[in-house]
């Protein structure tokens, strides 16, 4: 038991030269290390290649548990020590003393274990033979024995050793899996005069006084040759007198809680037994001291009076109560703080200005007294913990023990009342709330102006998820039960999660978490609150063209205050406003940018039910590879931003691609490996089926800079071609749509219905992201001729404050939505009353297959007005953009008329959502948001055949962070999605390529059916309610439930087809039909079925989930009477009465 290691000594040769004879060595090498539980191996263990010509090599490692490997195992070479493989072998078991309630090993293994001693002198008896049916053992030199049992069973278990009496004892082996078992052989006695070898007390050795509980002792003897005679039984004083049973065995039934005397005292009962033979002799007495507790003064000031069962041989006094008679109440609330403190209180983001902790809370207690000296304490009940202006629910719980103890009596130990605390609540606030450098952040060169208008629209949120235990430890003093002294501590973990691209090739990630802990004190002194501490850590990063800049921010809180807030404060450093290489600290992480296998690949979780593949392709890709993807038959071709470890910094980067002909990709490969640095890919088919690549390029070669702004000016737009129809298939030399001394950026590749391609990318002359009065925007846009873009041309219009473009070509006409700033300011003054943002608004420029005409302004409005979506639908265009806080939709162009889509959208994720329709014109959005479960990739639906939109539905489903989305359609409804997802643990981040098609999918759950009466007869009326969930992406309209009573497959009779309301079922939403209905009274089948789309209307992607059952008539049991009888023979009779109220057999 505990930690082990094994070492091993190798012999083995060297021959230095052939010319020299061998030379041999004695080498001490380490083959193994781990930690034993209870003589199994447990934990995390380590093997390694000691026979092998490398013997300091791992050969495996992973974990075990309950002595069998289990968990994550990771094996390695013995050559090079690299890792080979890996593989899980299920979860692990837990890991107990032998005993009643160990643990269940794999398969039906019983067993019997224990020592064996010396009655006497208390010595461990080598040798002895046991005895349990068709199993036996022998004790080992310490006395130890482990019987192996074929199955479950009540045994008769003996035990023989020379010069000691048999010990015989029956062992009930039908609920344990385990038994430990000590026996004490008693040594035979000179003189051949009976012997008592043992005496079982079958319920228990301790009582309780005045309750009246049968206990039954069973004498076991050795008659030494003679007749059996008589028992008899000495109760202080007393004499009881039994016949002697011809089997070696008697027994004899005392009321433990009337027929012997309360006392604390350990010696306060005396019961002697001896056995006289039928010659006369009397064995030596043997004497035990029964325990029988007088009933506990705390037990008497519950109020209640025992309830007395049997459990396992033992009986059990149980005491149910509600305890404390006064709740538990701990709360942090202004009345608590006082007005002052809890202002400084509302200074902590998220949980600060809330009442935070516990309200008035009681539980249940039960308490078990068992007759075998043991006992317990359990306790449950329900509370609520309020933070942030919500609840969580508090799920009481508790655990103890009850004890007897010499001269004292049954005592409470190790007792407490648990509250257990666990929850999430969600929470939103300004980023420069979480991160105070922010503020200084919009100074940042290239990219300030966007960090200014970030902090003003962007809400970073949150989780607050608490998971604590509260252990209020429980004492028994004078008679009373109360709290022992003790100081608490309530944890909240506060949890951030969001990455985003701000604007054009600006990305932004947040992440952090911290804790808020509030100190208890029990009991009140004067009152439960004894001190809080709060802190809150959150870091977030900007990366934009392979320069990051990051800064964080740690928020403390403590009271009562004391020195160590003041000197936390102090200590935060002052960030820097100097943006540097993004870190490569990522190719640490593990194999960089390694394709995985077929074989490996596998599934994450989808919360979408249409018909999906949803794949890691590449494993530690470059953090920001910015992925794009296009589709064309089939095919899919994906490219994405690769950092070449070997290249120096700013000429690392490189575009790579991956094909993909619907089941293998092709291996990651550069398009082109030189040492300009390339960023933000845009990729399509034309309508030949060729590949063009659109992307940012660093036009110097060996590009030497060490800033942003230097490198900025020599970005140009490239292109290359790739023909799989080619003889030869290559990507061709990529060719520069510009070349100037400014900043060219933003490629969006766009591709028509018919396979016409249209380029459009922006320039700004003072190289700045937003362009401004001195340095307007310039748009520019390329055709596709089949084999080259046309040439370049530039629109004559400019743009000034104007930012998040978005472009659609439908493969004749074009559009080109943005955001403008209408005063240029994207930071409120410090005395402002309203963000800055409330004067952006949408416009849009528009090509009609000639020339560009606009700028259009849509909205004109005091509300901010961003994040515009565009594409086309064979109806026309369709725009979505971020009104205020809502998502909204263009519904009518002239006038500009709009509906709503979501409203109160306060999270940072939804300022970069995604717009996408399929052929069928149906249009779903998409974004990222988290919640308690991650940072997850969301979507909704709009039915155009219906025109409703769906629920928010979910589209990933785990911890990870799903981030740098891109996708599109193809022409059989297929989404083609690609994004990274980032290990918020690990850090790691893999490139997933997900394919998903819209469905309907209309569910009847197994609880579909409900009734409003419990045990209706032949002739009730009755209401049956069934309830149908749509788990599609789609409405459903006009749908219904048909009823049916019987197996459907059989003699089912129809009883009714009744309309789901609501009358059109939107993706996501439960609807219902509701059935009244007469039970026939010549009804034979009980069973009612509902079918949801009975004669199939509806094309679902399952319809083996359109069918639940009820059962309506049932019949009633109860149980009315139990009797016990003894037996001449000790025997006993039970006789159990049991009326079925109901009219069905049973």
């Amino acid at each position: 038991h505990g930690p082990y290691k094994k070492w091993i000594t190798r012999t083995y040769t060297v021959n230095p030269n052939t010319n020299y004879s061998y030379t041999y060595y004695n080498q001490q090498v380490i083959d193994r290390e781990g930690t034993y539980a209870y003589g199994k191996m447990d934990g995390k263990w380590k093997f390694y290649w000691s026979g092998e010509p490398y013997p300091y090599y791992p050969k495996e490692e992973g974990y075990y548990g309950n002595g069998y490997k289990c968990g994550d195992w990771i094996y390695y070479s013995s050559y090079n020590g690299s890792q080979t493989g890996t593989a899980y072998l299920g979860n692990c078991q837990d890991s107990y003393p032998p005993g009643d309630g160990g643990p269940l090993p794999p398969g039906s293994v019983f067993e019997i274990r224990g020592h064996v001693y010396d009655k006497d002198t208390d010595e461990l008896l080598a040798g002895a033979t046991l005895q349990a049916g068709s199993n036996d053992a022998t004790t080992d030199e310490d006395g130890f024995y482990a019987m192996t049992i074929d199955s479950s069973g009540v045994y008769t278990l003996n035990c023989v050793l020379d010069n000691y009496y048999n010990y015989t004892k029956t062992v009930d082996m039908t609920t344990a899996q385990y038994v430990t078992l000590d026996i004490y052989m008693k040594p035979k006695e000179p003189g051949g005069k009976p012997a008592i070898t043992n005496v079982d007390s079958v319920n228990g050795e301790f009582f309780i006084d005045g309750l009246s509980a049968d206990n039954t002792y069973v004498v076991s003897v050795d008659w030494m040759d003679d007749a059996p005679g008589n028992i008899i039984f000495d109760v202080n004083g007393t004499e009881y007198e039994t016949s002697a049973s011809q089997s070696g065995t008697t027994e004899y039934s005392f009321d433990m809680g009337n027929d012997f005397t309360g006392s604390l005292s350990p010696t306060g009962n005396i019961l002697k037994i001896t056995a006289v033979n039928y010659s006369g002799v009397s064995s030596n007495i043997e004497t035990l001291n029964p325990v029988v507790i007088p009933l506990p003064d705390w037990s008497v000031n519950f109020g209640n009076g025992f309830e007395i069962k049997t459990q396992n041989n033992n009986l059990v006094y149980k005491l149910d109560i509600n305890w404390p008679d006064e709740p538990i109440e701990i709360l942090i609330d202004e009345n608590e703080l006082g007005s002052v403190l809890w202002t400084a209180w509302g200074l902590f983001p998220y949980i600060g200005g809330r009442i935070f902790g516990i309200p008035g809370t009681q539980a249940f207690i039960e308490l078990e007294a068992k007759t075998d000296g043991s006992g317990s304490i359990a306790a449950g009940g329900k509370s609520g913990f309020e933070a942030a202006g919500g609840k969580i629910e508090i799920k009481l719980g508790g655990k103890g023990k009850l004890k007897y103890e010499n001269n004292k009596g049954l005592e409470w130990k190790e007792t407490s009342l648990i509250l257990g605390v666990k929850g999430t609540l969600k929470k939103e606030v300004g980023p420069v709330t979480i991160i105070p450098a922010l503020e200084g952040a919009v100074n940042l060169p290239l990219i300030g102006g966007a960090v200014g208008w970030f902090n003003d629209r962007a809400k970073i949120k949150g989780t607050i998820t608490t998971g604590s235990e509260i252990a209020l430890e429980i004492m028994s003093a004078t008679g009373e039960i109360g709290f022992n002294k003790a100081d608490i501590v309530t944890m909240a973990g506060i949890g951030l999660g969001m990455s985003i691209d701000i604007i054009e090739d600006l990305e932004a990630e947040v992440t952090g978490g911290g804790t808020g802990k509030i100190f208890w004190q029990v009991p009140a002194d004067p009152d439960y609150f004894k001190k809080l501490e709060t802190a809150l850590t959150a870091d977030i990063t900007f990366t934009i063209m392979g320069w990051k800049w990051k800064t964080g921010y740690t928020h403390p809180f403590i009271y009562p205050e004391s020195a160590a807030t003041q000197s936390m404060i102090t200590a935060m450093s002052i960030p820097s406003y100097t943006m540097t290489p993004v870190s490569r600290e990522f190719l640490t992480y593990g194999d960089y940018n390694k394709p995985v296998a077929l074989a490996n690949r596998s599934s994450m979780d989808i919360g979408g039910s249409g018909p999906t593949t949803n794949y890691q392709i590449i494993e530690n890709v470059f953090p920001y590879s910015d992925p794009a993807v296009a589709e064309y038959n089939g095919n899919a071709a994906i490219a994405y931003v690769y950092l070449d470890p070997n290249d120096p910094v700013h000429q690392e980067t490189e575009i790579y691609y991956s094909f993909f002909d619907g089941t293998n990709y092709t291996a990651p490969a550069p398009i082109l490996d030189d040492t300009r640095a390339d960023f933000s890919p845009s990729i399509a088919y034309d309508s030949t089926g060729k590949i063009i690549c659109v992307w940012q390029r660093v036009k110097v070669i060996n590009f030497q800079g060490v800033e942003l702004t230097v490198m900025v000016p020599e970005l140009e737009i490239v292109y290359s071609v790739y023909d799989p129809a080619a003889q030869t298939p290559a990507w061709s030399e990529p060719l520069s749509l510009t070349d100037n001394t400014f900043m060219d950026y933003n490629p969006m590749l766009r591709r028509g219905n018919n396979g016409n391609l249209m380029l459009v990318w922006l320039s700004n002359e003072g190289n700045r992201l937003i362009g401004n009065s001195d340095s307007p925007t310039s748009i520019h846009y390329s055709t596709w001729d089949g084999s080259q873009f046309s040439g370049s041309t530039t629109l004559g219009t400019t743009l000034e404050d104007s930012f998040k473009f978005s472009f659609a070509y439908n493969g004749t006409n074009g559009i080109l939505t943005y955001t403008k700033d209408m005063d240029g300011i994207f930071v409120a003054p410090e005395d402002a009353t309203e963000p800055a943002s409330t004067d952006q608004e949408i416009f849009f420029l528009e090509f009609n297959g000639t020339i560009w005409n606009g700028p259009n302004q849509v909205t004109t409005d005091n509300i901010a007005d961003t994040s515009s979506q565009i594409l086309y639908t064979a109806a026309g265009p369709e725009l979505i953009w971020l009104r205020g806080d809502t998502i909204v939709r263009l519904t009518n162009w002239d006038p500009y008329e709009f509906e709503t889509i979501k409203t109160d959208i306060i999270s940072a994720g939804l300022m970069d959502f995604k717009f996408y329709s399929d052929p069928a014109d149906h249009l779903v959005l998409l974004w990222q948001e988290s919640d308690d479960k991650g940072v997850d990739l969301f979507y909704a639906v709009y039915d155009n055949d219906n025109s409703i939109w769906s629920n928010d539905l979910r589209l990933t489903n785990d911890p990870a962070m799903e981030k740098d989305f891109a996708g599109q359609f193809d022409d059989n409804g297929m989404l083609h999605l690609v994004f990274n997802k980032k290990d918020l643990n690990t850090l790691e981040t893999g490139l997933f390529h997900m394919t998903y098609e819209l469905n309907v999918d209309l569910v009847m759950p197994s609880d579909s059916i409900t009734m409003n009466i419990d045990s209706p007869l032949p002739g009730d009326e009755i209401i049956l309610t069934a309830k149908v969930v749509n788990q599609g992406d789609l409405s459903v309209s006009e749908s219904s439930i048909s009823f049916y009573s019987g197996d459907l497959a059989g003699s089912g009779t129809f009883i009714e087809n009744i309309s789901i309301t609501p009358a059109i079922l939107k993706a996501g939403e439960t609807g219902e039909a509701i059935l009244n209905w007469t039970i026939p009274a010549d009804l034979s089948e009980y069973t009612i079925y509902a079918v949801v789309d009975p004669d199939n209307t509806t094309i679902e992607s399952d319809e083996n989930n359109n069918t639940a059952q009820f059962e309506i008539v049932r019949p009633d049991l109860e149980a009315v009477h139990c009797h016990l009888d003894q037996k001449p023979d000790g025997s006993y009779h039970i006789v159990a009465t049991i009326i079925n109220h109901g009219i069905l057999d049973v």
